[in-house]
């Protein structure tokens, strides 16, 4: 192992559960997102190896071949659907949550479920809401405003590094501080 792998295998992974539509008719829309998430998060300062974290995500497992117009109710049963989105929410540190039904009028129930959810188990949250009325919702509504963020688009979420912020304060920081330099500032802002 190089240093920077010893470095990322001594520290707490960063467990992060990717909500939002899943349709079997805009089965593309619902996928990409999350891969797009997942492959940013690949190249670890650019050395190659994977940030520490490990994406939960509906899309994972080998059902996803065989998923029809009907969605994931074609291979997996309701409940176990139903089980296994609790059962990543319980598991996971913080949750990203995309609002966007890409199109489709079918309400996205179960994302609002496990937004729910990470407010009743206290977890954080955060919502990407890429058109403006999702967005204008989610910033105002009583249960999405309690989001940790909430951006406009995926990239918009991936260049705020958001999951960064969350990484390093479940594994402390590692950097100096000059308490010199923040005693000048202080003095010059008061």
């Amino acid at each position: 192992k190089t240093k920077e792998e010893r470095k990322m295998s001594e520290r707490r992974r960063l467990k992060v559960y990717l909500a939002g539509y899943m349709s079997g008719s805009c089965l593309y829309d619902c996928v990409k997102w999350r891969v797009d998430v997942r492959q940013h998060y690949e190249n670890w300062k650019g050395a190659g190896i994977p940030y520490p974290i490990d994406f939960l995500d509906p899309f994972n497992g080998p059902e996803l071949e065989s998923i029809d117009s009907e969605g994931f109710k074609s291979s997996v049963p309701a409940n176990a659907i139903f089980d296994g989105d609790l059962m990543s929410v319980k598991e996971c540190d913080l949750v990203v949550a995309n609002v966007s039904t890409f199109g489709h009028k079918r309400p996205m129930i179960g994302t609002f479920c496990e937004i729910g959810w990470c407010t009743a188990m206290q977890k954080p949250f955060i919502v990407i809401a890429p058109d403006d009325g999702a967005k204008i919702i989610a910033e105002n509504h009583p249960f999405l405003g309690k989001a940790s963020a909430v951006f406009g688009s995926v990239k918009e979420f991936l260049d705020s590094k958001q999951l960064n912020y969350f990484y390093k304060r479940i594994n402390g920081a590692n950097y100096k501080i000059d308490l010199e330099k923040l005693k000048n500032k202080e003095h010059i802002n008061g």
